[in-house]
């Protein structure tokens, strides 16, 4: 499978610092999300942001207090693989070690190195990651892309494609997740410079969010159309790379997007904020996945142990309020 290195977990954390969050507003440049960028995500599904952070050391900083964050958490992200590959809690939590993560996910007959490790919900313990996710500035511009009245926080995710990681293959963000919309958007931070050669910056399918036709009549898992999107797009593969620091890539949450292994001598991170319209609801199924089955017949289990602390406390098909996934802009602001 591949070695260890680094990963996550989530635990409720204290009230944004407000001086330091006024920082992290200070060097937001909403208006960098142009009329221009707001017709490409309309259009394509994804576009880059240029220098929407003017302050290097406001994302050096982020990267240092996470680098020390997944440190710490290692252990839980290989048991996150475990958990997704057998669809059994009990067999990841059994893992003591990252060596037996990596025998289980041997013996799952995991056919390629693993794409990266990932790290949920940092936000809830690290204050320069809250501070960014919790941004008003970032809610706004996350509002105006998806062009809904007011958006909430969903997740942020960590992502370390260390060294000889392998590719990340085709997926979209929303399979992943408990709600029921249209209006989901990423913001996918990387954490150093991306360069054309050899960088593993995301992959884009344009258009492929507003395709209604692919997931309607093919399954994903089983079906031969996800292996055929060349001829089914033709020439429509876009990345925004080289990326420089400061720049950011976003995408909704129906695009298809991949990212190519980690063919460098350096460990790449990336920090993914994802935001949801306020009203999104929440499906009947959402939780419905069983020890070693699937029984809601829908979606992914992917990001269970995103949402898995407060999808049970709140009501399917119902508006509904929880601190651990708050509302972070509304037009009235």
């Amino acid at each position: 499978v591949t070695k260890p290195k680094t990963s996550s977990s989530s635990k409720k954390g204290s009230s944004p610092n407000p001086r330091s969050q006024n920082q992290s507003e200070n060097h937001i440049q909403v208006e960098n999300v142009s009329l221009r960028v707001q017709l490409d995500y309309a259009r394509n599904g994804h576009a880059a942001i240029r220098s929407l952070f003017t302050e290097p050391l406001l994302l050096e900083t982020i990267k240092t207090d996470l680098m020390a964050h997944a440190e710490q958490r290692t252990l839980e992200a290989w048991r996150q693989k475990v958990e997704v590959a057998s669809n059994s809690p009990s067999l990841a939590q059994s893992c003591r070690t990252i060596q037996q993560c990596v025998d289980e996910l041997v013996k799952l007959d995991i056919p390629y190195d693993l794409p990266f490790l990932q790290h949920f919900n940092t936000w809830r313990s690290v204050e320069s990651v809250k501070n960014l996710a919790l941004s008003p500035s970032l809610g706004r511009a996350a509002a105006k892309l998806l062009d809904v009245p007011s958006v909430r926080l969903y997740q942020d995710s960590l992502f370390c494609k260390r060294c000889g990681d392998g590719p990340t293959p085709w997926h979209t963000d929303a399979r992943m997740t408990p709600f029921d919309t249209s209006n989901m958007i990423t913001f996918w931070i990387p954490l150093q410079k991306v360069p054309i050669a050899k960088g593993t910056g995301l992959i884009f399918v344009s258009k492929s969010h507003s395709d209604f036709a692919l997931p309607f009549w093919n399954d994903f898992e089983g079906g031969t159309e996800y292996g055929r999107l060349d001829e089914r797009y033709g020439c429509s593969e876009v990345n925004h790379m080289p990326l420089e620091l400061g720049d950011v890539t976003i995408h909704s949450g129906w695009t298809l997007h991949c990212a190519d292994g980690n063919e460098s001598d350096e460990d790449r991170m990336a920090l993914a904020i994802t935001y949801v319209d306020a009203r999104a609801e929440i499906r009947e199924d959402a939780m419905k996945e069983t020890e070693g089955t699937m029984d809601g017949g829908y979606g992914d289990n992917e990001d269970k142990w995103s949402y898995k602390d407060w999808v049970t406390e709140v009501l399917p098909r119902k508006q509904f309020t929880h601190p651990l996934v708050p509302i972070v802009w509304t037009s009235t602001q």
